[in-house]
């Protein structure tokens, strides 16, 4: 009713432990917060892996290239996704696919790869081009190394936060590059997104 005051044996009777729900069971007030916590971890936290079973790809000398995963490799796993995500990544575009999250959400991104270099000093630069083809599009640098010997080096993992700042963010697509300023490769080993 509005405008009726309740004292305070009134409110602590209101949300004492053992009142019934509504098939007369008695309920803990602690279990109704600790149930609608739960709910919204489950809906709206989780993570996916997309492991790439591409084989090498090639990088020619100074050009940026749009790395690709195909997400047929035996690590792809999507069971504890957000109940609310159909996917992060379009494993047919090789892009980011942000549209069923909220403005707000934060991720954690982490992409593993092996490079093998064409030649001494090679430099090899990732980048994540976000927003494509929204109205404030952006590239955010991820890693830059320098490879003093030619050959197969050493894998690295970039880890990276990544918030979904706008509704231009979120509905727009992400692409990850990389470049190198010797004739090289890499492996993807796969990319993991999660929902923090």
């Amino acid at each position: 009713m509005a405008g009726t005051k309740r004292t305070q044996v009134a409110m602590d009777a209101l949300f004492a432990d053992g009142q019934p729900d509504n098939t007369g069971t008695p309920l803990l007030v602690r279990d109704l917060i600790a149930s609608a916590v739960h709910s919204r971890i489950v809906t709206e936290r989780g993570h996916m892996t997309y492991d790439d079973d591409t084989g090498a790809q090639a990088l020619a000398s100074g050009v940026r290239t749009k790395i690709v995963n195909d997400g047929a490799g035996a690590q792809t796993e999507d069971a504890f996704k957000p109940l609310t995500v159909t996917q992060f990544y379009n494993t047919t575009t090789n892009q980011f696919d942000f549209s069923d999250l909220n403005v707000g959400d934060q991720l954690m991104i982490r992409v593993d790869i092996i490079p093998t270099t064409g030649g001494t000093n090679t430099e090899l630069e990732m980048e994540m081009d976000a927003a494509i083809g929204g109205v404030e599009p952006f590239t955010q640098a991820i890693h830059h190394d320098t490879y003093k010997t030619a050959g197969s080096q050493p894998a690295f993992s970039d880890t990276f936060l990544f918030t979904i700042e706008t509704a231009d963010v979120r509905d727009n697509p992400a692409e990850l590059y990389i470049e190198t300023d010797s004739a090289s490769s890499i492996m993807n080993l796969g990319v993991k997104i999660a929902v923090i």
